[in-house]
């Protein structure tokens, strides 16, 4: 379904778009994959998602409603043969709910003003029909079709038709089940109420919508027992007992990952903006699990062929939400925990930037630059991070707590020093002398913003954590004396951060002058 602006031919689609009921044996195809980034669109017409999610509800629940009376059909009459064009509609019906959801997150995303409680209310509603039919359908596919085929047919035979589509079963469901924790981001961070006497704006409240905490925790465990079920089918393994379905972090059964998390590391590996946009609400969510396991499976693959050049898309808000700023010291254990998961997520990405430097064809930019910048989007909430702890740090510190902070941010100073080497000292000036300045300006430019952002957050966290050294910080020596802290042999210490900091900005300043003309200061 196509996320563009062209609302007219969006409400034809639902409207007339009727996928006939086959129970006779239909010759296997592939289902097409979504393209790369199917938000795309969507993200480019912000704001404007709200008022397409309200003009499309009545068609999307048209649409619906119309094909779940074919989905009935095909439990009433249908046979083993009818398996594929039930999940041709069974994925139609989900991939519609999907779009509709993501709709609403992409206009939350833009909305820079407070909504009316007439406004809130109406979306929550909708998105509560939403999640309700999903659940219909999931019980429909579930308790009323699959349990009945296995009462006239082997799962053998079950399995072989329903195998090529349980991917999209398992990606539908990790998606549907992964967006409660992007709309709750939005709802702590950013999204805000004004009441009726138009003075006092608040966080907008769930109610008794199905988002309300108790009970998506209830609506997840059920959606996961099907899935697990299924699963089972699949994978000709034992049918679960309903009892043993143990389902409260929605895992997934082979990786031990939590589907919320499947999400974002899904959309990392997309785009360099989805990667971005994917990090920093990882950082804002609070969910350390969910984080830790981000950065340890999250592989963005190596690309070695052409990738359209994207045009430039706004980015996305700097620094942590108020939400992680009222976290306070709590944040010291997510910094600590992190820390191991944060070198491992580097040092593998850092190997894929290798193999770039090794084969360096102008169609590579935009996948290095991805690569490259989802390495300093981690370093870059790892310091902020930090940096947030101390400031609401009320005792002092012992001398080795603060000699651990120390070394700690020293290593990721030197992993982002060692990153901007390889971009101009490996990469891109070692490519200038295979190809003219425009061709490689072309492939660089819709990122040049990005890196400029991290640069400067970059040199910028000395002077803040300088002044927490000054004005708040204290150090507690083992006889009890409280004094200042020291930066000792740190990149922190004034000679070595000037050392350090010109060669960022040297790196910076010969990007700036080979590909876009003229001197550019950080």
């Amino acid at each position: 379904m196509n996320h563009s602006g062209d609302l007219d031919r969006q409400i034809q689609f639902l409207i007339y778009c009727d996928i006939p009921v086959i129970e006779a044996e239909q010759p296997f195809a592939r289902r097409a994959r979504p393209p790369l980034d199917r938000n795309k669109e969507m993200r480019n017409i912000g704001e404007r998602n709200l008022k397409h999610f309200v003009d499309l509800h009545e068609a999307t629940i048209d649409f619906i409603n119309r094909h779940f009376g074919k989905l009935k059909k095909h439990i009433k009459n249908g046979t083993i043969k009818g398996i594929p064009n039930f999940m041709h509609i069974f994925l139609a019906i989900c991939w519609i709910l999907e779009n509709q959801i993501e709709r609403v997150i992409q206009g939350f995303k833009s909305k820079l003003t407070p909504m009316t409680s007439k406004e809130w209310y109406d979306y929550r509603e909708q998105l509560d029909e939403y999640f309700k039919y999903f659940k219909e359908v999931m019980d429909c596919l579930w308790g009323d079709y699959l349990t009945t085929m296995l009462k006239h047919h082997t799962r053998r035979e079950i399995r072989e038709k329903l195998d090529p589509d349980f991917h999209y079963l398992k990606d539908v469901c990790s998606q549907m089940l992964g967006f409660r924790s992007r709309i709750e981001v939005l709802r702590k961070s950013q999204l805000k109420v004004q009441r009726e006497s138009g003075r006092a704006l608040v966080l907008p409240e769930y109610f008794e919508s199905i988002l309300k905490e108790e009970k998506w925790h209830i609506y997840c465990e059920h959606i996961n027992s099907s899935i697990v079920q299924i699963r089972a089918l699949v994978e000709n393994n034992s049918i679960v007992p309903k009892n043993q379905v143990l389902s409260t972090n929605f895992q997934e059964i082979k990786t031990g990952r939590s589907i919320g998390c499947e999400y974002q590391i899904k959309e990392a590996q997309q785009s360099t903006l989805q990667c971005i946009e994917a990090i920093k609400e990882l950082y804002n969510s609070s969910n350390s699990k969910a984080l830790k396991q981000f950065l340890t499976f999250c592989d963005i693959p190596v690309i070695k062929n052409i990738q359209p050049i994207l045009a430039y898309s706004p980015r996305p808000s700097s620094g942590l939400s108020k939400e992680t700023w009222r976290l306070g010291e709590w944040n010291l254990r997510h910094f600590i925990n992190h820390h191991k998961a944060t070198l491992h997520f580097i040092d593998k990405h850092f190997r894929k930037l290798e193999i770039h430097i090794k084969d360096i064809p102008k169609e590579n930019i935009p996948n290095f630059m991805h690569i490259f910048l989802a390495i300093g989007w981690i370093l870059r909430n790892q310091i902020e991070m930090a940096i947030h702890c101390l400031k609401t740090k009320i005792t002092p510190m012992s001398l080795e707590e603060w000699q651990e902070y120390l070394k700690q941010l020293d290593i990721y100073f030197k992993k982002f020093r060692l990153l901007m080497d390889c971009l101009w000292y490996k990469y891109l000036s070692i490519m200038l002398k295979y190809y003219a300045h425009e061709t490689i300006r072309e492939r660089f430019e819709p990122d040049f913003q990005f890196l400029k952002d991290i640069c400067s957050h970059m040199l910028g966290f000395r002077p803040r954590i300088d002044i927490l050294c000054k004005s708040h910080l204290k150090i507690q020596r083992s006889d009890g004396t409280i004094i200042l802290p020291e930066y000792f042999s740190s990149v922190f210490n004034e000679k070595d951060w000037k050392y350090y900091s010109n060669n960022i900005k040297k790196i910076h300043r010969a990007i700036f002058k080979h590909f876009f003309k003229k001197k550019h200061k950080l």
